[in-house]
């Protein structure tokens, strides 16, 4: 009898900890995730960019085939033309970054070469 209450007070309390953990691992990790999305390469975010347009073209083509109906048509392009512009921005953003880092390495490559 003893066994089995301390079994069940054991099995009792690693269910309380998963219940109680849960949560904040789910957190922690759609935190971590978040960041890495932002870290996006300039490849990814030309690819998002061309998925996203693709979207937009076979909204059009359903639409024009009578598939959508006009008010979900206008929401679904205001929508995915959003998030085109937002990829368009962060694509901006990541090739600046690149070009202000190219730049650096060329300077360091002469200041290392003028000083050898």
């Amino acid at each position: 009898m003893t066994t089995t209450l301390v079994l069940t007070g054991l099995f009792i309390l690693v269910l309380t900890l998963v219940a109680v953990g849960l949560p904040f691992v789910l957190a922690w990790r759609a935190g971590r995730l978040s960041r890495i999305e932002d870290d996006l390469t300039v490849v990814q975010l030309e690819d998002s960019l061309t998925r996203s347009i693709t979207a937009i073209r076979d909204l059009d083509f359903d639409y024009d085939m009578g598939k959508i109906e006009d008010a979900d048509y206008a929401v679904q392009r205001r929508a995915l033309l959003g998030r085109g512009v937002s990829i368009l921005l962060r694509l901006d953003a990541a090739r600046t970054q690149d070009h202000q880092l190219e730049h650096k390495i060329e300077l360091l490559v002469e200041m290392y070469r003028q000083g050898a």
